[in-house]
C-alpha cells in the first residue's frame, strides 16, 4: 500500500512539474507572438509610408529636361565662341 501511495505521489509532483513547464511555455509564446504582432503592425506601418513616398515620387513631374537642355545648348554656344 506504502508503494502505491508513493507512486501517486511521485505522479502527482511529475504531473505538477510538467504543468508549471507547460504554463511557462505557454506564457513565453504568448509573449512571443505579441511581440511578433506588434513588430508585424510596425512593419505595415513603415511599409505604407514607403508605398506611399514612391508613389508621391512617381506623381511628381520631372522637371528636368528644359533645364538640361538649356545648359547643353549654352555649353554648345560658349564652346563654339571661344573656338574662333
Amino acid at each position: 500500500m506504502k508503494r502505491k501511495i508513493d507512486k501517486c505521489d511521485s505522479l502527482a509532483v511529475a504531473h505538477i512539474n510538467l504543468k508549471k513547464e507547460f504554463d511557462f511555455i505557454v506564457e513565453t509564446n504568448i509573449e512571443y507572438f505579441k511581440r511578433v504582432s506588434e513588430e508585424e503592425a510596425k512593419r505595415i506601418q513603415l511599409q505604407k509610408q514607403y508605398d506611399e513616398s514612391v508613389e508621391a515620387l512617381k506623381k511628381k513631374k520631372s522637371n528636368w529636361a528644359l533645364p538640361t537642355s538649356l545648359g547643353v545648348v549654352g555649353g554648345l554656344v560658349v564652346g563654339m565662341l571661344l573656338s574662333n
